[in-house]
């Protein structure tokens, strides 16, 4: 088709999109090994090289379809061309027009990558085309045992987090460490009484009078993360995302917690 279109039109810039498959699944863990659509595009993109190389077709780019698991048209949320999986949280929705129980929730919603995402992200990386199958270049995408160890948060220089998975991989806890509460400063006033006036508390620990705190984390899957920080005055859903390059995870607020001398890995059965 590259070449046809290529003679016909006098070899235009061409730009592939919606390149995509799509494959059922139910469950995250249905969806992550998603061999099928890392074949589907290691073939098309070695097809599209050779065009390039061989024909001198002038493809400028491919857009994978798609992104994440979405809504189309014509089979609504059935059909999942993602390189992420979306759980939806499936409930009801009053304003939708038809099958109302059956909708996804807003604020519930979480995401993994499935390991097309991941074979695509070695191929950008490298800029040149890796074997699909795992082994190589192409690892596969990462396991929730990356999550598990101490992290360090460079807003709060010094304060070091730690996680603990749970023995299923599925959950688990975060101990972290806070600057002590500065107490007001107060002084007697030439009127009589005191004067207290507050004081900025650190931003950074100092190791010895330091607090602790703990938040729950319902849900760990792969590379992704959701914790509760409700107790803390944050979210009650804060999703995070473990970022290889950096070995950080990155979270939805914005934040970064780096991984402080790796992450520790631990078999889970």
């Amino acid at each position: 088709l590259l070449n046809w279109v290529a003679r016909r039109y006098d070899n235009p810039p061409l730009f592939v999109t919606e390149g995509g498959w799509s494959l059922p699944a139910d469950t995250a863990e249905e969806a992550v090994a998603d061999q099928g659509r890392v074949m589907y595009y290691a073939n098309y993109s070695a097809e599209m090289l050779k065009a390039i190389r061989e024909d001198g077709v002038d493809v400028r780019g491919y857009f994978a379809w798609s992104l994440m698991d979405n809504y189309e048209w014509e089979r609504g949320y059935q059909e999942r061309f993602g390189a992420t999986y979306t759980d939806f949280q499936y409930g009801r929705d009053e304003n939708a027009p038809t099958n109302k129980d059956m909708q996804p929730t807003e604020g519930a919603q979480w995401r993994r990558r499935k390991d097309s995402s991941c074979w695509l992200e070695a191929v950008y990386k490298d800029n040149k085309l890796v074997s699909p199958v795992k082994g190589g270049t192409f690892q596969g995408c990462v396991g929730s045992f990356v999550f598990n160890g101490k992290f360090e948060d460079p807003q709060h220089p010094g304060c070091l987090r730690r996680i603990t998975l749970d023995i299923s991989g599925t959950a688990a806890v975060i101990i972290g460490g806070a600057p002590k509460t500065s107490t007001p400063e107060c002084k007697s006033s030439e009127k009589g009484g005191e004067e207290c006036h507050e004081v900025e508390t650190p931003k950074s620990c100092d190791g010895k009078s330091d607090k602790t705190w703990s938040v729950d984390v319902p849900m760990v899957s792969g590379g992704s993360i959701i914790a509760d920080f409700s107790g803390r005055g944050g979210p009650a859903r804060l999703a995070g995302f473990w970022n290889s390059e950096t070995s950080s995870i990155d979270w939805a607020d914005g934040s970064s917690w780096k991984a402080a001398g790796g992450a520790e890995e631990q078999e889970f059965k």
